[in-house]
């Protein structure tokens, strides 16, 4: 069980997930000692707390985000695009087992920009292949931030293990929500001429595990004890920390905070509700009578509505949809296996150091990828 002390080290990590143990342990009134062994218990031991993921910053990096679900009717076939074709493609970010709506597989990729074409070819041959039966892309709006929110521990009760949410409260300020359209996002210069095979071995190093210390980095790529090489990595990352990440996402382990199902909504409704839902769950602190959104959660806008994935527990599923259907009657409902999900990291052999651009033409990202299916 979380003790005051653990859930006081997991709110900070919150708050400032790159945080030292010296900053930390300052914080909470623990010594720097204890509060390593608590951290390293509450990860490797209790399994609570999973690590920092680095979201990377695609626009710097020219990268773009593609969104598909995949129909699948036969499972050696949803077997194969999990452990085959997943692990092959080189710009999986992310996957997960689905039903509901459309019975098979979420994929999400993080490609080079302009290479959606390529992704569509390579699904289409699936589809052609009788792997997938059918499949759909979700775009988004191009111009809009996609919202990440974080789960918001304050709400988490260590002794009864539940949620303390209150959501008709949150419901009833849903109304006061402006349904203005969001800022457009900012698009940040691109870096890639700066890049090196280095930098982007170690990107792929912190896109996994953000607090990962310079000299564990330095043996776990294999880099030869050069002199300069601790000064050079130092500053290699703090330039990638500025310039290629755009934030960090403290990960909780499901089981030990009840986050067991995990859900999709597709809305089709007017930009104003889509507007309003944006507007109401960017709320990144309690402000007045405003309670933040208490489950992780990805939301974005799309032409005819909106996607939301949340993660949250089952007994709260009924409230949330039950705000989702009062606010867009006109939705579908994706259901996600948890225990199938798979977060992929960067995969450093992408890029082109050559060249300073990712790897995008059709041998690598088409018939490579299909190499042992075609």
């Amino acid at each position: 069980m979380l003790d005051a002390k653990d859930m006081e080290i997991l709110l900070n990590l919150q708050k400032n997930p790159l945080a030292t143990l010296s900053q930390i342990s300052q914080q909470i009134n623990l010594s720097v000692s204890n509060t390593s062994a608590r951290l390293k218990r509450l990860e490797q031991t209790k399994r609570i707390y999973q690590g920092v993921h680095a979201d990377l910053n695609t626009s710097a990096l020219e990268l773009e985000i593609y969104d598909f679900f995949f129909s699948v009717q036969q499972k050696q076939h949803l077997i194969y695009l999990e452990e085959k074709f997943s692990h092959r493609h080189p710009y999986v970010l992310f996957r997960n087992r689905i039903t509901g709506k459309e019975n098979g597989l979420f994929l999400q990729f993080r490609a080079p920009q302009s290479t959606l074409e390529l992704i569509i070819e390579t699904v289409t041959i699936l589809q052609d292949k009788g792997i997938i039966t059918d499949y759909q892309y979700l775009p988004r709006e191009p111009k809009k931030k996609a919202l990440r929110v974080k789960s918001a521990l304050q709400y988490w009760n260590p002794t009864k293990k539940t949620w303390d949410f209150d959501w008709t409260r949150w419901k009833e300020s849903y109304e006061n929500a402006k349904s203005t359209p969001p800022p457009d996002r900012e698009i940040s210069h691109s870096i890639l001429k700066e890049l090196s095979d280095l930098d982007v071995k170690l990107l792929a190093e912190l896109s996994l595990d953000a607090r990962k210390k310079n000299v564990e980095m330095i043996q776990d790529l294999g880099l030869k004890p050069v002199s300069g090489l601790a000064q050079k990595v130092s500053r290699r990352v703090r330039f990638l920390k500025e310039k290629a990440i755009e934030d960090y996402r403290v990960f909780l382990h499901w089981t030990s905070f009840d986050l067991y199902q995990s859900v999709a909504i597709k809305g089709n409704c007017k930009s104003a509700i889509s507007n309003k839902i944006y507007n109401h769950l960017d709320v990144h602190n309690n402000e007045g009578e405003r309670l933040q959104f208490p489950f992780m959660s990805l939301y974005y806008l799309m032409s005819d509505g909106f996607f939301w994935y949340v993660r949250a527990p089952p007994n709260h599923l009924s409230k949330f949809l039950d705000f989702v259907w009062g606010a867009c009657p006109n939705f579908e409902l994706y259901l996600f296996d948890y225990q199938t999900s798979q977060i992929y990291g960067l995969w450093a052999e992408t890029f082109d150091s050559e060249n300073h651009s990712w790897k995008k033409d059709h041998a690598y990202m088409v018939e490579r990828v299909l190499e042992d299916l075609i």
